[in-house]
């Protein structure tokens, strides 16, 4: 899964101070992987390999990573208020985490570059459809770069120590547009979250049943996929921050029941279980190396039983690939959009689509890329979607705004029916 948090400007200090460690103090640690550059926008600044403490702080204030010069106009208010960049935080399936960190030697090398490998990448393809920025009065001119950048830190572990292999990418609130530096359109980046969650997750699929053989059990709405096989009593001894969040979520909704006589679900639910989360959340403590780490990972799955050295045997083969359909895709996409919203943008497309594939969808986590794209392309394209107007003008490119609305030619017939029989309903009471 991905998902998406500000970094303000201001937030800088608390960054480099909230743990005592290095200037980047939330993300790096002792024992952990040192941050690197990535992305377009880094290879523009020519910032490459690790990145050296203060680079982050420079990024957040709108200044070269590596030697301080101004790029983005200063803000007048440097608050934490103000934005500096955006955390895109991209975690493995427990499964892959637990294998990747504590499973046997010989793969864990393979795993990890498996999920670095894929984690650019997803980014990489994000950029096609993120990289905007925007002027003018309101940003009503939008302007397409296909570019984000900025500092890539690895994290192996939850707030509850348990394995839980997790990238943060900051991506710098800049673009280059007409050689100025702007700042980021962040309404598209918000858009696509989702989307590309469930894209890693299915480019890492494809890649760990082409380089390893694995094979996956059915997928959830959400896109997600168990490893076939996996033990499920080790994937919950060690999901100890999602039991947290569980209980907490069921206690709330036990108490909404109780004063009520109600069960939430929506919305309210959702937003129940957002509160679930940061009210269980931890402060992170001090930085442990990963070597004590592992073994007291390896530790607690012994005494319950488990021999990770011998965690490969458990796995289920990958099976042969479902063949795709594309115009059945396409239709369902269509049909699952058109039943959910009556208004809906390009990254819902692309959840759709990715939600009717199989679970293992391509040979490569390239053509995974290319299959989405080219059906999502088909969804936007089918007679039966109709574009929304746009009240901004597009400069310099033919790509699309993702933010544009959509909606079908059935959407609109029955809001048109529903109408009808309202207007039809009102008309007959004024003549009684």
């Amino acid at each position: 899964m991905m998902s998406i948090a500000k970094v303000g400007v201001g937030n800088a200090d608390y960054y480099e101070s909230r743990i005592g460690r290095s200037p980047e103090g939330y993300y790096t640690g002792r024992g952990d992987i040192p941050g690197v550059y990535f992305g377009q926008l880094a290879e523009r600044l020519e910032a490459e390999g690790e990145a050296l403490p203060g680079a982050l702080k420079r990024l957040l204030d709108g200044q070269h990573p590596l030697d301080g010069t101004a790029l983005r106009r200063p803000l007048a208010d440097t608050s934490s208020a103000h934005v500096g960049g955006f955390d895109l935080t991209l975690s493995c399936p427990k499964d892959v985490s637990i294998h990747a960190l504590v499973g046997p030697a010989e793969q864990r090398a393979a795993v990890n570059d498996i999920v670095s490998a894929v984690a650019e990448e997803t980014v990489a393809a994000m950029a096609h459809s993120a990289g905007w920025s925007r002027r003018g009065r309101g940003g009503a001119t939008k302007s397409f770069t296909g570019e984000l950048g900025g500092i890539r830190y690895v994290h192996p572990d939850s707030r509850a120590h348990d394995p839980n292999l997790h990238m943060h990418f900051i991506v710098a609130n800049m673009q280059c547009v007409d050689g100025k530096w702007l700042t980021l359109d962040g309404r598209p980046l918000y858009s696509m979250v989702k989307a590309h969650g469930m894209l890693f997750q299915a480019m890492l699929r494809a890649e760990c049943a082409r380089e390893l053989g694995w094979g996956f059990d059915d997928l959830t709405p959400d896109g997600q996929a168990t490893l076939r096989g996996f033990p499920a009593e080790l994937r919950e001894l060690f999901s100890k921050r999602r039991s947290q969040v569980l209980r907490e979520s069921r206690r709330r909704q036990d108490d909404y029941t109780d004063e009520t006589g109600r069960e939430l679900g929506g919305k309210a639910l959702t937003k129940l279980n957002a509160h679930a989360v940061l009210t269980t959340r931890a402060r992170k403590g001090e930085p442990v190396d990963l070597d004590d780490r592992e073994a007291a990972w390896i530790q607690e799955a012994a005494e319950a039983g488990f021999d990770l050295a011998e965690l490969r045997n458990c796995y289920g083969a990958s099976r042969p690939r479902a063949a795709i359909v594309p115009d059945e895709v396409v239709a369902m996409a269509i049909g699952k959009l058109s039943a959910d919203k009556p208004s809906w943008k390009v990254g819902d497309a692309m959840q759709a689509v990715l939600a009717e594939l199989p679970v293992v969808a391509a040979d490569s986590s390239g053509d995974v890329v290319d299959i989405v794209t080219r059906l999502t392309d088909r969804v936007l394209d089918d007679f039966s979607v109709i574009e929304g107007g746009q009240p901004y003008e597009v400069v310099g490119t033919d790509a699309q705004y993702p933010m544009r609305p959509h909606t079908t030619v059935s959407t609109i017939v029955t809001e048109h029916q529903a109408i009808s029989t309202v207007l039809n309903s009102e008309a007959r009471g004024a003549v009684c």
